[in-house]
């Protein structure tokens, strides 16, 4: 229970009061509960195929950029180590964050914490989002002998088959003998 200056003992309303569902999953923002955020937004990130991935010690992203300033052609796929500004920017996107709000005396959507990028950024050893290796733009031959030529996150390779805007592909590459 929480005491107000009118002398008022009142408890803070249960989750039944919160805003209108967006359809993301909704984290309830309350101090001393950093490992339950934390382990809903991964679950979040997961559930949803939202692009944060490990790579060794860093989370990170996929990117494709321009080679030379001015040149659109020019494109290389990279990899790009997400910082605690870009977690905290893709945390509120893949979640509805909802804090108390006395004033208000109900739930209201909130920016995610930005302690809960920092912290999850140092979580390194426990983080259960999908393995990044690499980002490709062409076909190519999975170790099995398969051919990696589906857009998006190869699970037996750990790597982003992104074909940047090409969309015909060379035919299925058959093996011989």
């Amino acid at each position: 229970m929480r005491e107000y200056k009118a002398g008022r003992r009142r408890t803070k309303k249960e989750p039944s009061a919160k805003p209108p569902d967006d359809g993301r999953p909704q984290i309830f923002i309350v101090n001393g509960e950093m490992p339950r955020m934390i382990e809903e937004i991964e679950s979040a990130i997961i559930a949803n195929d939202y692009e944060i991935y490990q790579r060794g010690d860093w989370i990170v992203r996929p990117a494709t950029m321009a080679d030379l300033p001015g040149d659109a052609a020019a494109r290389t796929p990279r990899i790009i180590r997400a910082g605690v500004n870009y977690l905290t920017c893709e945390f509120t996107r893949c979640a509805q964050w909802l804090g108390w709000d006395a004033r208000s005396d109900g739930w209201v959507p909130k920016d995610a914490p930005k302690k809960i990028a920092d912290t999850y950024l140092e979580m390194l050893g426990k983080w259960r989002v999908r393995r990044l290796l690499g980002v490709i733009n062409a076909p190519t031959l999975r170790p099995d002998g398969s051919v990696l030529n589906r857009p998006g996150y190869d699970t037996a390779t750990a790597v982003i088959f992104d074909p940047d805007g090409v969309t015909e592909l060379a035919p299925e590459i058959r093996t011989v003998g």
